[in-house]
């Protein structure tokens, strides 16, 4: 039996959830990217879901070094190279500590100057203690 694709559906003004390997090399000095085939990996079918009018949503994740978080490697990095190859900004939601409790977030698609944003990846980050989540999503109109 032949395994479906993207290409085998409808997905125009659908939401797509795209599990992506971004776990890419970090340069520990610099904190660039020194491979970035894993995500240049990706792009033929974030690219065709971007021109067929997908809202996409990317997950990810991103190694720590024997079980550590360790700021210089955080996903900053491969948002800033994923936004140079499309062409398209990663903006910060919430920035700071928090008091403990339940909170809600919601993006209103809208760039840093407030204009609206082109469809494209974009990150978020929970962190609570020394725990933290990073996931990516991809916003597609």
């Amino acid at each position: 039996m032949n395994k479906m694709t993207v290409r085998d559906i409808e997905v125009a003004g659908r939401r797509v959830l795209l599990r992506v390997d971004f776990n890419v090399p970090v340069d520990i000095n610099t904190g660039e990217i020194t491979d970035d085939s894993r995500i240049r990996a990706a792009l033929s079918t974030i690219e065709y879901l971007m021109a067929h009018n997908a809202r996409i949503i990317l997950m990810s994740h991103f190694g720590r070094p024997k079980g550590k978080v360790v700021d210089e490697l955080r996903l900053a990095p491969v948002a800033r190279r994923l936004s140079r190859i499309l062409g398209q900004e990663v903006k910060t939601l919430v920035e700071g500590p928090k008091e403990p409790g339940f909170y809600t977030v919601t993006w209103n698609g809208q760039d840093n100057s407030d204009r609206p944003v082109a469809s494209g990846v974009y990150y978020y980050r929970l962190r609570a203690n020394d725990e933290v989540l990073t996931k990516r999503l991809v916003f597609m109109k």
